[in-house]
């Protein structure tokens, strides 16, 4: 009888244990979407606004790029737009440090390789171009 109640009594505990071992794992929800470093492709911005105000943004950027800039761009339709910070900006083009919402586009080009990307930074409230980043 002693024998019959420790070993249900450990297998109690087992089976309290392990529930408590899977409860504290964080559970998975199989829509959730992982972003790595806070940074945003084309598609996930766009549940934060419109496709029309993600447009705007990289034509504004588009119109700052000299022809010659323009001409090695691969596909400016492909362009990438992640959130950014006024810290993260490599060249600023302005000493303010007031953006609230400030987007970096980046660009593919021909010259990546070489060069690496054309990156630019806009503020998305005042439409500014506010740095863009440093190429080698």
């Amino acid at each position: 009888m002693r024998t019959l109640a420790f070993v249900l009594l450990t297998m109690t505990l087992l089976v309290g244990c392990s529930s408590i071992h899977t409860s504290q794992r964080p559970s998975v929800n199989e829509n959730s979407e992982i972003l790595n470093n806070n940074a945003y492709t084309k598609t996930s911005l766009q549940k934060e606004r419109s496709a029309a105000q993600e447009d705007e943004i990289i034509n504004l950027s588009w119109d700052y790029l000299s022809n010659s800039a323009k001409k090695t761009v691969i596909n400016k339709n492909e362009a990438i737009v992640e959130k950014s910070t006024f810290e993260q900006i490599p060249i600023k083009l302005t000493k303010k440090n007031n953006y609230t919402e400030i987007y970096k586009v980046t660009f593919s080009t021909n010259q990546d390789e070489l060069l690496g990307p054309i990156v630019i930074f806009i503020d998305s409230q005042t439409k500014e171009i506010i740095g863009k980043g440093a190429r080698k």
